[in-house]
């Protein structure tokens, strides 16, 4: 199943990508500096020259406020539109902040409703965790998309075979196998129904390069899939997997992990933010705190050196089961929540 992505706009924007308002921390570089809340003032002055799905860029939070201050019509129009269309919209969101298009077309050429709740359909191609099986969440596009953005800048031809630690739904690996298809992917996940859930989606759309298996993974046997391209995880680790990862890659290879702060990293956040409000102490976080406010890291293995090519900061993930187990506590999805109850249309949140 694929859309036509040469409607894609990307040079239509690009006049406009100075003027993005971000909010910045010392910390960088920060998802919100991607995909920002606005305040009020900040998405009027967007909606001056940007349409709406650019000024809110396609956010739970940003469109909630868009809809309090302009009124809700065009979010009515966006959710009886077309999945195509919708899924037009978001890649002209991710061209805008920068993304290339060999991403933003493996993301748009991916159905996302395939792999999200039939109830919240209407909302799969907002850039926001969409629920999906069982309290199981559809992360947010722009998250993958940054996956994908650091697999593509380091991947060679002779790619083959790459790990997915929480595989989840499946629709991460199916984008990574639109991107690159010559990729071999073998996903792990520790909740049974969620795992089988997965194998019959990617079924369904002929992804006959992607074995799923249930499995409690820990670091040391990482080695048993050896050796390795590419190893992203896509739960939140308690310690970072970079050093023992490293060991099943190829020369070459690239770990992405989901690690806490350090503690250095944690210092230098400013004191009056929410992070410090919620956990006032470095050790408060990581008893806690530690998969709230999260850091994707991405690091190469070349030759025996472990080289660091990327941090991510600001994203909240799942913990990873450190067993198997046959059902997930139900996360809440607080802001889209927010956004559907006050201005619910066909679809709803369960």
């Amino acid at each position: 199943m694929k859309r036509d992505s040469d409607s894609i706009a990307e040079a239509s924007v690009e006049a406009h990508r100075e003027r993005i308002f971000s909010i910045k921390t010392p910390l960088r570089p920060s998802y919100q500096e991607y995909f920002p809340r606005f305040n009020t003032w900040e998405l009027v002055d967007r909606s001056r020259y940007l349409p709406p799905h650019l000024a809110t860029l396609l956010t739970a939070p940003n469109i909630s406020k868009f809809n309090s201050t302009f009124g809700a019509n065009w979010w009515e129009t966006y959710c009886k539109s077309s999945s195509e269309s919708r899924a037009s919209l978001l890649g002209e969101v991710l061209c805008h902040v920068g993304y290339e298009l060999p991403v933003v077309r493996a993301i748009c050429d991916t159905p996302r409703e395939v792999f999200c709740h039939p109830e919240v359909s209407p909302y799969c191609w907002l850039n926001w965790s969409i629920p999906s099986f069982e309290g199981a969440a559809l992360s947010a596009p722009g998250i993958v998309a940054h996956y994908l953005a650091v697999a593509s800048a380091h991947a060679t031809f002779d790619w083959s075979a790459a790990l997915e630690i929480g595989v989840g739904t499946g629709y991460h690996a199916a984008a990574l196998s639109y991107m690159i298809p010559q990729l071999r992917i073998v996903g792990v996940e520790a909740i049974v129904e969620l795992a089988e859930w997965a194998k019959q989606r990617l079924r369904s759309l002929g992804h006959l390069d992607i074995d799923i298996c249930t499995h409690s993974i820990r670091p040391k046997q990482l080695l048993d899939f050896a050796p390795l391209d590419y190893i992203y995880a896509t739960a939140a680790y308690k310690s970072d997997l970079t050093a023992q990862a490293s060991r099943a890659l190829k020369s070459g290879g690239l770990v992405t992990s989901v690690r806490p702060l350090r503690p250095e990293e944690y210092d230098a956040s400013p004191a009056d933010i929410w992070l410090k409000s919620e956990w006032p102490t470095y050790s408060a976080y990581r008893k806690q705190g530690w998969n709230a406010a999260s850091v994707i890291s991405s690091s190469r293995h070349t030759g025996g050196v472990i080289e660091q090519v990327g941090d991510l900061y600001g994203v909240t993930f799942v913990p990873w089961q450190t067993e198997v187990v046959s059902s997930r506590h139900i996360g809440r999805n607080s802001a889209l929540e927010v956004l559907l109850n006050q201005w619910p249309t066909s679809g709803g949140v369960k």
